[in-house]
């Protein structure tokens, strides 16, 4: 009986320590699945910040196709509830995203502006404080010419 004592605390030592490695692998993956989640979150919130800055580009392109062609080849700032395309553009402007306009007059074609939305985001992954290393980016070939034809 004695000799079977200390193979049970062997036993359960070894249980425990079983224990322990599955605990911290299934912490590990709980903690990669959580981050995984919040980076697909931000990415997908970012693209539609994206996509509503090239509708409200399409809209001032239908609103006034002059002003449109006329507007300056850079890049501008698209603050969050604004239509005002903004040439100082350094910090975020549509809650935690910076979202940004880039119109390249004739850029795909003959009387055909090229347009770009990039909406940017940092997290914990990013290798600096202040710098937003994720991006999601929307490009389209919108027509500088009146795309309403007059009756």
């Amino acid at each position: 009986m004695r000799d079977e004592r200390g193979e049970t605390l062997v036993e359960v030592l070894v249980a425990l320590g079983i224990i322990t490695v599955v605990a911290s692998a299934l912490v590990g993956v709980v903690v990669t699945s959580m981050g995984n989640t919040r980076f697909s979150k931000d990415q997908n919130q970012a693209t539609q910040y994206a996509q509503e800055g090239m509708e409200i580009v399409r809209q001032k392109r239908d609103d006034g196709y002059v002003a449109f062609r006329n507007i300056a080849t850079g890049t501008y700032c698209l603050d969050g509830g604004s239509t005002i395309l903004d040439p100082d553009c350094t910090a975020a402007n549509v809650g935690s995203y910076l979202r940004k306009v880039t119109i390249t007059q004739d850029g795909c074609d003959t009387d055909v502006a090229n347009v770009t939305v990039t909406v940017s985001w940092q997290d914990s992954k990013c290798p600096a404080a202040n710098a937003f290393c994720h991006t999601s980016r929307l490009e389209s070939c919108l027509s500088s010419v009146n795309p309403v034809p007059t009756l």
